[in-house]
């Protein structure tokens, strides 16, 4: 896919208002570009939004077999 273009996105679309699903995207792209720990304050901001929301929660789950903790 376009990660630059996903990214670019995400980050027009947090600048409206922060949403759990802008931050799920911009954390999926982190994570695909390997910047593995910005990822984790991606889903972290997710989760703070939206506690249950499942994409957050699966990104965390990524994450987290991936050795980075979510806080």
């Amino acid at each position: 896919g376009d990660l630059a273009g996903a990214r670019a996105q995400a980050n027009a679309s947090l600048k409206i208002a922060p949403n759990a699903l802008a931050y799920v995207v911009l954390g999926t792209v982190q994570m695909d570009q390997n910047q593995l720990s910005a990822a984790a304050v991606s889903a972290a901001q997710a989760l703070r939004l939206q506690p249950q929301d499942k994409a957050a929660r699966l990104l965390q789950l990524t994450l987290q077999r991936r050795g980075v903790a979510v806080q």
